[in-house]
């Protein structure tokens, strides 16, 4: 009897010993899972690039995603519209469509990594709103500000729904019906340019509201509102660095291509199999580490494009090119002569790293400086305003220089 009831007391103990064992690893486990999900304390300790992909959905439809860049250390942010319509083959279908089709609210994973390798870039976050979520999200934010420069008349379950015209805060109702309404007479362009002013504006009120997003109950209710990758800790150290994003002179950037139909729907391709995108992507991450803080000016550079060669349409052509890249290219056609060997880009300012920049993106490294004399009146204003000309030569070969 005695060695039974030793043999019980044993058998407890070792239970014991093995449950304190148990429960000691699993909070290893998960602490360790914590410190090593989260990247966004370490990438702003480490004064590394921050990248997030916002997807908004209506009951797992997506209606538009954007990714925010951001570099903590200079306080310079972007935001790269993704088209849902962008066409690329979707392994899961082995077909060509939409992407937005490999979305999925319980996991954007797929869509996620497709994303990634589209820009070739790594996304290290998600967060997805549905509608509901960010309506409440806004409703804690006090609204967001927008301008609206046209009224906006919505039926919305039968009832109407007008969103004035003006610089206004919306609350979390009509923000929602803002950005997720569709208008035949709007160009894609614009609705996405609409949906990123919604997101620049979101972000601006966050910083706003630091302090009174930092208290527990608040955050707590903000930080359920959707759906992310990011642990509280992480999303908590995500507020705190936003504020001092320099919303204001964050870079909105779209994503430019050829519609085509493919089955009954039109899908967006980029220029040159998406190669373009990914260049402006890697000119914009090296933008966005710039330490010094960029002006409106210098975010809106102007070019003119020239043919200096006697191939029909390379001036036409090469526009196109640096508009993909996020130009404004105010003036193109030919040159004063056709017989130019080497391409040349001239800095029409007293700054050359603009020169530069347009130049390393097609291989050029024949760079000059010369001001515009303006000498024929009616053009003054047009000259005036460039900033760099590109004149091209034999060397280029529509993407290229060669050497």
């Amino acid at each position: 009897m005695k060695g039974r009831n030793r043999k019980r007391a044993i058998d407890k103990g070792v239970v014991v010993l093995a449950l304190i064992i148990l429960v000691i690893g699993a909070s290893a486990l998960l602490l360790a899972l914590q410190l090593r999900s989260d990247k966004i304390t370490e990438d702003i300790r480490e004064n590394r690039l921050i990248s997030i992909l916002i997807m908004v959905h209506d009951a797992g439809t997506l209606l538009f995603s954007e990714l925010f860049l951001y570099h903590p250390t200079t306080g310079n942010g972007a935001l790269l519209d993704i088209p849902g319509e962008w066409g690329d083959v979707i392994e899961p279908l082995k077909r060509v469509d939409r992407i937005d089709t490999l979305f999925d609210q319980s996991d954007p994973e797929d869509f996620r990594a497709k994303v990634s390798r589209l820009i070739a870039l790594d996304i290290s976050q998600t967060m997805q709103f549905d509608l509901g979520g960010m309506e409440a999200a806004i409703d804690i934010l006090d609204g967001i500000d927008l301008f609206i420069a046209d009224p906006v008349e919505i039926v919305e379950e039968g009832r109407l729904v007008l969103v004035p015209s003006g610089s206004v805060t919306l609350d979390g109702r009509k923000a929602t019906t803002y950005v997720s309404f569709t208008d035949e007479n709007e160009s894609s362009l614009e609705s996405r340019t609409r949906h990123q002013k919604a997101v620049q504006s979101l972000l601006k009120k966050i910083g706003e509201k630091k302090e009174y997003l930092a208290r527990e109950d608040v955050f707590r209710e903000f930080y359920d509102r959707f759906d992310t990758s990011m642990g509280k800790r992480a999303f908590a150290s995500l507020l705190e660095s936003l504020h001092g994003l320099d919303v204001d002179h964050l870079i909105l950037k779209p994503v430019h291509g050829d519609e085509v139909a493919v089955d009954d729907q039109v899908l967006l391709f980029p220029h040159s199999n998406g190669k373009l995108i990914q260049e402006s992507v890697r000119q914009l991450v090296e933008a966005l580490a710039n330490t010094e803080v960029l002006s409106e000016e210098e975010l809106t550079v102007i070019l003119e494009v020239l043919n200096g060669t006697t191939k029909q349409g390379l001036a036409a052509r090469t526009r196109q090119l640096f508009i993909n890249f996020g130009y404004e290219v105010e003036l193109y056609g030919n040159a004063d002569r056709f017989d130019y060997e080497k391409t040349l880009v001239i800095s029409r300012t007293n700054d050359m790293l603009a020169a530069q920049r347009v130049a390393s993106l097609i291989g050029c490294t024949n760079i000059e400086q010369q001001p515009y004399l303006v000498s024929d009146p009616e053009a003054g204003m047009s000259l005036a305003a460039v900033d760099v000309t590109i004149i091209l030569g034999q060397d280029f070969d529509g993407r290229y220089c060669k050497e």
